[in-house]
This record gives C-alpha cells, structure tokens and sequence, in this order.
C-alpha cells in the first residue's frame, strides 16, 4: 500500500487509492496459503486430540482476565504509533506542506523499519536477557522519538523526516512487533492461547487504532499551532503501556510445559474447592 502510495502519488486521490485497495485481494491468496501450510504447536496438537475447552472465549476472560487486559494495553501502543504514523501523519504532513510524494516515501522507509526491527528483536531480547525489558526500550523511545518528529514535520526538513519516521517505525513497530506476539502467546496455556491472544489484540486494535487518530484529528484539526498534542498522545499511551508492563509478568526462560501444568494444577484445586462446597 505505501509503495502504492508512492507509484501513484499523482493520481492517488482519484485511481491510485483504488489500485492500492485492489492489491489486498493479490495479497488474500499467499496469506491463506500460508495459513494452511502452517502446522500447529506439537502441544496444541495434543490438546485438540484431547480435552478442549467447550467456550474458550468465555473461559479466558473468567480465568485470564488480567493478561487479557493487561496485554490489550501493552498492544495499544504499538497499534497506536502504527496508526498514527502510518495514517493519521499523512494528513498532518500534508497540512504542514509536504508534497505526498515525500509522505509516501517515508511511509515506505516506515515499513522497511518495521521489518528490519522483527529481525533485531530476537538477539536484542536474547542480550537483554528479558523480553519486558526490551519492551520498555521500544516504548520509551519511541515516545521521547515523537516530538523531534514532529519538529521536522513543522519545520519541513525532508531529511529528518526520513530518520525520524525510520526510528519511529523501528522502535515502536519493529521491535514490538518482534516481542509481543511471543509475549502474548506465553501468557495464556495451550487451551486459551488462541483466545486469549486474539481477544487482548482486538481490544488493542481499539484502544490504539481506532481511537488515537480520531481523537488527534479532532483535536489538531488544521490547525499546526497545536502539534504538541501529537507527542501528548504518545506519552499518554506510553505510560499506560509501562503500568501494564509492570504488572504483566515476565516469559523469558519459561517452559510452555510449565504454563500448562500450572493450569491444571489450578483447575484440580478449583473442582477439590467445587466437590467441598457441594459436599458441605
């Protein structure tokens, strides 16, 4: 989409928008593909042959609420930097008179970011021993990152542009993009994996997408004299971010065997507790 972006810069509000659109439908087909050729986890095959949960989607949120939740807050800021400098920035820069041809291309620098912090991800949390840690690295940065952002936005400054946007992208996209899907899955047991990882992101999707740049074109509108409150959401979403972080535990070094034996070691005491009530 970005390189459309930038291809069709020209003509993007009239045809390139629709060339853009039309490429997800190339993109449906190597993604499902690629879903079906991707095995399942050795222990989800165990459980699937198995004892499954009947309403995992219920069930998560009765006994893994706090991850849920805590996970959805955590995510909140990545989808939020994503949005934000991904979509909302496109009309922040155009109101600030840069050409969409330089918009499309930091965009596009954006994404090559994206990919090239995934890569570092793994040896930088293997370095830093915790995947929390890293995980405060990427916010933190990323959030004092946005107001020299937006600095070189105002002041049209091409080149700071560039770094700034490949920075933003690397550190709140990348990196996260490289910790949070293994946080998120060592956070629940096999049984609730799946939902409890898609319900925490979906709220995410919320929380960050769909309210950050509506509430930045709100509250900036075209008027650039109120910038600041572009690194004000992101300082927000930081610290919010970092409480859940503080809560949340830590999965580095821990055993998927562990988690799932945990559980049941949970669910036998809660049925003893339900066979003592009832005998009572």
């Amino acid at each position: 989409a970005s390189c459309a972006m930038l291809v069709f810069s020209k003509t993007f509000t009239g045809t390139g928008w629709r060339i853009s659109m039309m490429l997800s439908a190339l993109v449906v087909i190597p993604a499902l593909l690629a879903r079906y050729k991707l095995a399942e986890s050795p222990l989800f095959d165990k459980l699937n042959q198995a004892k499954r949960a009947k309403m995992p989607s219920f069930a998560v949120f009765k006994r893994h609420s706090r991850p849920v939740f805590l996970l959805a807050l955590i995510t909140a800021f990545q989808h939020m930097d994503s949005y934000v400098s991904g979509t909302y920035i496109i009309a922040f820069m155009r109101i600030a008179g840069l050409p969409l041809t330089i918009t499309a291309i930091a965009i596009t620098l954006g994404r090559v970011a994206d990919v090239a912090g995934i890569l570092m991800s793994s040896p930088l949390t293997e370095w830093a021993k915790k995947r929390k840690s890293m995980a405060y690295l990427a916010i933190g940065v990323t959030t004092l990152l946005s107001f020299p952002y937006v600095g070189a936005i105002l002041g049209r400054n091409i080149p700071l542009v560039m770094v700034f946007q490949f920075l933003i992208s690397l550190f709140g996209l990348g990196l996260m993009h490289g910790i949070l899907p293994v946080l998120t899955t060592e956070s629940f047991p096999t049984k609730y994996r799946y939902s409890g990882g898609g319900i925490a992101y979906s709220f995410s999707s919320v929380l960050g997408g769909m309210v950050a740049p509506s509430m930045l074109a709100a509250l900036i509108g075209t008027n650039l004299g109120k910038w600041y409150y572009l690194p004000a959401v992101y300082m927000v979403y930081c610290a919010v971010a970092m409480t859940a972080l503080i809560l949340l535990r830590e999965t580095q070094g821990v055993e998927l065997e562990d988690v799932d034996r945990q559980e049941g070691t949970l669910e036998g005491k809660a049925v003893k507790s339900m066979a003592a009530t009832a005998g009572k």
